[in-house]
């Protein structure tokens, strides 16, 4: 206990350590200084006779400005890390503005935050399977780190691309179209010329004002369904990615696929009753045509398969192509009967075997 309290006038926060650190001594370390609870806080300050006012605002206004400083700061940081990891994809993600993610039409809150987390290159490379920094999925098992062989350069990854540019290939897009310096960018450059053929045919005989309405349907289909479709794309790709945290989820690539397939479906479904909600006739027909279009190649299939057990316990429904959907094909909604017994058990079971036959006719 010191005889008399110390008076130490400071000017800041470096002077008041090496202060407090004279008069210690030497066999004292000082390391920080947290000044007490009640002193703090913002108060005012005064300047020569006045007192230094300064409103709420103008406190709100620089605490705001020093917050975006640090984020100013920080994504030019995060922009060095993908240049580095590739440059191609750093420079179309750099054509997507932050504020432009949350103006995307169709896509969920979960969906702008995995765009975010891309462009911030915020992703872990971290294999659970074998304990040690790679790339987890089966097909791929690389030592290679990054996010851009996360989303574009893994085999696990191109099949999925795989799914999501099919249609569009066979409408007709060049191959341009699928490279990533305009896939990551989120716009469609062009509208592929199969699209208009499907056209010609139907709308050939209309005037002239009614065929730039649906002209402008098409593109606002095609460049939703494109953006949609490539984020729900990274959307899988990543999910499958998340999945091999749980060890006892199945991880095959046909599961995957079966997924995006549903999605994708599902997705250009949306699309095309966010375009046609309050249009004229002419406009839904158009939207329905092109999404159409697109959905031929996600046609759903609907599959009740048993489990190898003892008795019935369990249905899966499965989705996806076609030709995806042939042998063993991953689960998408699992439904259990074990808890069920009774007339309401036997009831569950004629319902999904009913929708199952319905399905197998509306394909």
């Amino acid at each position: 206990m010191m005889d008399s309290d110390a008076v130490i006038s400071v000017r800041s926060e470096a002077h008041l350590l090496n202060a407090i650190q004279g008069f210690a001594g030497i066999d004292v370390q000082i390391t920080a200084v947290h000044p007490h609870p009640s002193l703090s806080r913002c108060v005012y300050l005064w300047a020569c006779k006045k007192r230094w006012r300064q409103n709420r605002r103008g406190w709100k206004e620089a605490a705001t400005a020093a917050a975006r400083r640090r984020g100013v700061l920080e994504v030019s940081r995060r922009g060095t890390s993908w240049n580095i990891d590739s440059e191609t994809i750093g420079t179309a993600l750099d054509t997507v503005s932050w504020i432009g993610i949350r103006q995307l039409v169709g896509v969920s809150p979960w969906g702008e935050q995995l765009l975010h987390r891309i462009k911030f290159h915020a992703f872990t490379h971290w294999d659970s399977t074998e304990q040690c920094p790679g790339c987890c999925i089966q097909e791929c098992n690389s030592r290679e780190v990054g996010v851009a062989h996360l989303f574009w350069a893994c085999s696990g990854a191109k099949k999925l691309w795989g799914v999501f540019f099919a249609p569009w290939r066979s409408l007709g897009s060049p191959e341009w179209f699928f490279k990533p310096n305009v896939l990551l960018g989120l716009k469609m450059s062009a509208v592929p010329y199969s699209i208009w053929e499907i056209y010609d045919k139907p709308y050939q005989n209309i005037p002239l004002s009614d065929k730039s309405e649906i002209q402008q349907c098409v593109h606002a289909v095609a460049e939703i369904s494109w953006t949609i479709g490539a984020v729900t794309t990274l959307q899988a790709i990543w999910v499958r990615k998340a999945s091999y945290f749980d060890h006892t989820a199945d991880l095959s690539s046909d599961r995957a696929i079966s997924l995006l397939h549903g999605r994708l479906r599902q997705a250009y479904i949306n699309t095309r009753l966010v375009v046609t909600a309050n249009a004229s006739k002419g406009r839904k027909e158009a939207a329905e045509l092109m999404c159409s279009a697109l959905l031929k190649q996600h046609v759903g299939v609907v599959t009740v398969l048993r489990l190898a057990l003892p008795k019935l316990s369990q249905f899966y429904i499965l989705m996806g192509a076609p030709e995806v959907t042939q042998g063993q094909v991953g689960r998408v909604v699992c439904w259990s009967l074990c808890h069920l017994k009774g007339r309401h058990k036997k009831y569950y079971g004629w319902l999904i075997y009913r929708w199952h036959l319905f399905v197998r006719q509306i394909i």
